[in-house]
């Protein structure tokens, strides 16, 4: 998609024009040394172009679909079924944040690599190189972001919904087990705690375990946010109406007359629901979606299990009635969702330029306060300074009203005019 970038995607495209090779790949922050070694390598020859970068993200997610376009086959589904299912993950409504918005390459590589250690798990049968290139994959997955440590347990389920357990399969889980530990137990000596988003006090949010939310989360929550992909903040379209119409009817009709076999239902349900268990403490299951990134491999399972209940109808007519039904559905909803998230950025931008042109010579300002999100997409509060320099070429530097100390110039939102005002 042609549109700018946002919110801290603007930070971490300006760190990797400034960051050295060797800072990028061993960087303590949050220990995701993958995704900032490809945001340094991405700099080199997308630098602040936009689209560019939108294209890399395009470019990942192709690549996972087609992973899981060949896991599929691998697990016995059709050549149909395959593809179906392969298509409804590359077009599902929750993407936007994960392909779209740049800050969240982590995502997408994890995913990538997750794929491919699946894939080789599979595979795998008594070959040492084949095992010994799933650990790597493994590895790469964790050294991506945290959401891959569920690795294990989706190989499990795999290996339920192809109906293998045998030796070969003990051994692969066992092996992914092994990485995911080591990385952890690394991780965790390195960062000295167990890391992650900090809440007001300091505090590791991960540590804020609630089992009553944990569990509406994991068992109801979500499938609101993998079968109806939506972001409520704009009034839904006429066509996006038509199209849930259409995709209740294909349930429906799913529910009706296709007989899946009730280890594969139950192994993609159970994927899903692995998938979301290392980042459920970040899952904000607002009629926003915002943070749905966190449910990118829980995609995964949905669209494995779109795969098994299009190859158990009995009518082909009526598996292309409900494959239709749920393509059409994802992606108007993918559309949908889109357009909210290229006019945020396109307003951010404007924004962004806004202040600069505001502050003239100035190059020292006051911002009292910049809202966090704007109809369900991230905005300003994080990487405004980038943002004004990425666009303008003006470095700003900004400070709160309590760091007031002479005459800089005070910005504010304005939500009325939906813009960046001068006091």
């Amino acid at each position: 998609m042609q549109a700018p970038l946002l919110f801290d995607s603007y930070t971490h495209v300006v760190v990797a024009s400034t960051q050295r090779l060797l800072a990028s790949i061993v960087t303590v922050y949050d220990f995701r040394p993958l995704g900032y070694f490809d945001y340094w390598i991405e700099y080199r020859w997308a630098r602040f172009h936009s689209t560019l970068w939108h294209v890399d993200g395009i470019v990942l997610h192709i690549a996972a679909v087609y992973l899981l376009w060949v896991l599929c086959r691998r697990l016995g589904l059709s050549l149909w079924a395959s593809s179906i299912a392969a298509f409804f993950f590359g077009i599902h409504g929750a993407n936007p944040e994960t392909v779209f918005w740049t800050a969240t390459r982590f995502d997408e590589l994890a995913t990538i690599f997750v794929l491919l250690a699946l894939l080789l798990a599979w595979q795998y049968a008594g070959e040492r190189k084949r095992y010994g290139f799933m650990l790597v994959s493994c590895l790469l997955a964790v050294l991506s972001k945290e959401s891959a440590y569920c690795l294990p347990g989706l190989a499990a389920c795999t290996f339920w919904y192809g109906n293998r357990w045998n030796r070969a399969a003990m051994k692969a889980i066992a092996g992914l087990t092994t990485i995911c530990a080591l990385v952890f137990a690394y991780r965790y000596w390195l960062l000295g705690g167990i890391g992650g988003y900090l809440d007001a006090n300091g505090r590791p949010a991960i540590l804020h375990f609630n089992l009553l939310r944990t569990v509406e989360i994991l068992f109801l929550k979500i499938w609101g946010v993998l079968f109806f992909p939506i972001n409520w903040s704009i009034a839904p379209e006429k066509w996006l109406g038509i199209a849930l119409a259409a995709f209740i009817a294909a349930a429906i009709l799913a529910v009706a007359q296709s007989k899946p076999t009730a280890h594969t239902i139950a192994a993609s349900a159970t994927f899903c629901i692995i998938a979301i268990l290392p980042a459920a403490h970040l899952a904000s299951l607002d009629a926003r979606i915002i943070g749905s990134r966190v449910f990118h491999l829980a995609t995964i399972g949905l669209a494995l299990m779109v795969g098994a209940l299009f190859d158990s109808f009995s009518s082909k007519w009526a598996a292309v009635a409900m494959a239709t039904g749920f393509l059409v559905f994802q992606c108007a909803a993918l559309v949908h969702n889109l357009l909210i998230w290229r006019d945020t950025a396109y307003l951010a931008q404007h924004a962004c330029i806004t202040a600069a042109e505001l502050a003239g010579t100035q190059r020292s300002v006051v911002v009292t306060s910049l809202p966090a999100t704007h109809d369900g997409v991230f905005f300003l509060s994080n990487g405004f300074s980038d943002c004004v320099y990425v666009n303008t070429g003006t470095r700003l530097e900004i400070s709160s009203s309590n760091a007031k100390t002479g005459n800089e110039p005070v910005f504010y939102w304005d939500e009325h005019s939906q813009s960046i005002k001068k006091k």
